[in-house]
């Protein structure tokens, strides 16, 4: 992989190959969870009616955290249209995550940049864009996919803004030829490497 094309944050597609290594560039599963998400199938539920790019996920929430009071939080940034807290659907407590779907798709960025620290009962929460219907090939985190973790549970995934990829180490012989490229690229936007016209 070449620097050029290197990225920090997927913005296309989900390779949950790439999201278990730290820099993107592991060529085989390091952990278990990764086999199960690069042989999972994930479909998304039918009721889902928020417009993707509108929506913004939060976790790292309290489980007894409620829809007024995300909705209290974010009104006063960007004018919040509805809020889904993940709840178990036997017991009823949350998950510690939820859905916020704000009117202008701009709020989303908006939000992201001003509440970045936001804290719930003193924990800090995670802010980031909902992913689920607009990278392809997404695998949430109970299949062995998602973002984030902790090194604790050594299920750590990477791509993301919580945890982007960090620079890749290069061998010598990639070194070689990244300096290669570069030099090819430079002599052909030289000055110096165009044809030069003749003086009549």
């Amino acid at each position: 992989m070449s620097r050029s094309s290197w990225k920090r944050i997927a913005t296309e597609e989900y390779d949950p190959l790439k999201a278990g290594s730290i820099d993107a560039t592991d060529t085989r599963p390091h952990d278990l969870a990764v086999y199960r998400a690069l042989n999972a199938r994930h479909t998304l539920p039918s009721n889902i009616k928020e417009k993707p790019r509108h929506t913004m996920f939060v976790s790292r929430l309290p489980l007894n955290v409620t829809e007024q009071q995300l909705k209290y939080k974010f009104d006063k940034v960007a004018d919040v249209k509805s809020v889904s807290v993940i709840r178990d659907i036997v017991s009823g407590i949350g998950k510690g995550y939820a859905f916020v779907e704000f009117y202008r798709e701009r709020d989303v960025e908006k939000i992201l940049y001003e509440c970045k620290g936001l804290t719930f009962e003193g924990k800090e929460a995670l802010l980031d864009y909902e992913v689920g219907r607009s990278l392809k090939g997404w695998v949430p985190r109970r299949l062995g996919g998602g973002w984030g973790g902790r090194k604790e549970s050594g299920q750590l995934r990477f791509g993301c803004r919580d945890r982007p990829w960090r620079n890749p180490v290069l061998t010598k012989p990639e070194m070689q030829r990244e300096q290669n490229r570069n030099s090819l690229k430079f002599n052909q936007t030289s000055p110096s490497s165009e044809p030069k016209k003749k003086v009549h």
